[in-house]
């Protein structure tokens, strides 16, 4: 979804989940997941998450 589709929703409560499958087994590798339910616009939840990530 585009960040103007998300904007115009309104108030309303938006879910996504994101995975990936992958053929080999890593025993060592760990997941990454990230919460951004505090922000209030898309713009605040970006700079969250780019925050996360440095």
């Amino acid at each position: 979804m585009s960040q103007q589709t998300i904007n115009s929703i309104g108030g309303e409560v938006v879910s996504t989940t994101a995975f990936v499958l992958a053929q080999p087994h890593l025993p060592t590798y760990q997941g990454a997941y990230f919460r951004l339910v505090d922000g209030n616009s898309e713009a605040e939840k970006a700079a969250m998450f780019k925050e996360a990530l440095a």
